[in-house]
């Protein structure tokens, strides 16, 4: 039988309420429905399509925003979808009022975790440069990530290597991600050779490889699940993939801190 809960009137979810929920949640988000919560306009994100220039998250970030409240269904389901950790983390970060509900139970309660921290450490070609540091940009301004821009933390002066060797450590010592871009022109480089190497003996669970356009995984990878960023032209890349990187990165970090933890 499912339980109705009541929660008490200056706690619980008001106005146009987003929910966030793995669409294999559908018996779930009936039941949450069913609570029929006074003055709460529940209103759960539909599956959308997008053309390869835009962003998925764009849509789905604006309609949080535009949201008074946020409930994510707290499911083994939903809590495995890379989209629900955005989704959770955005409200969170933006300063949403934030529930979870729990279908087994019916209990609808206020979630008060902080948003997470989100370090990254990439390694690209310097022939890349320009076009990844457009994704690096997009990440660090748009979606929170905490990246080492190497224009930004090396010291004039200073002891290249000793601050490229600070900067990857003190990202991956709280729980991020060394992300490779993998471009042909990577794949041939050298110094990313070396950076791989020294990343996958340092680091070995904290490594993401990203294979823009046709390139293959160099050796040291070959082991690894590669995520693919599609190439629309030598200057335009698949923003969707982005997403997908974007998305998969959340989920990394947070799966990376729960085993940790435990």
């Amino acid at each position: 039988m499912f339980k109705r809960v009541t929660l008490h009137q200056a706690r619980r979810p008001r106005g146009p309420t987003f929910v966030s929920y793995s669409y294999d949640d559908g018996a779930g988000l009936q039941r949450l429905k069913d609570l029929a919560i006074p003055d709460c306009e529940l209103r759960p994100f539909p599956p959308i399509s997008v053309s390869p220039s835009q962003m998925v998250s764009n849509e789905l970030l604006s309609a949080i925003n535009a949201c008074a409240s946020f409930i994510f269904i707290n499911t083994l389901s939903s809590r495995g979808s890379r989209w629900v950790v955005l989704e959770t983390d955005y409200a969170r970060r933006i300063g949403k009022r934030v529930y979870s509900f729990e279908p087994d139970s019916g209990t609808l309660r206020r979630d008060r975790a902080k948003a997470m921290d989100l370090p990254v450490f990439p390694c690209y070609s310097r022939n890349d440069a320009s076009q990844v540091q457009e994704v690096l940009s997009l990440m660090k301004n748009e979606r929170y990530f905490d990246v080492f821009m190497d224009a930004e933390e090396i010291l004039p002066g200073g002891d290249f290597a000793s601050q490229i060797e600070s900067g990857l450590c003190r990202r991956l010592e709280r729980g991020g991600y060394a992300v490779f871009f993998l471009t042909i022109n990577a794949v041939r480089s050298i110094w990313v050779q070396r950076e791989i190497e020294h990343v996958v003996s340092t680091f070995p669970e904290q490594v993401l490889p990203i294979l823009v356009g046709e390139a293959l995984l160099p050796k040291e990878l070959t082991n690894r699940q590669a995520l693919r960023i599609h190439r629309l032209s030598e200057s335009e890349l698949d923003m969707r993939d982005i997403d997908d990187v974007i998305v998969w990165l959340y989920w990394l970090i947070q799966s990376h801190r729960l085993k940790v933890a435990v």
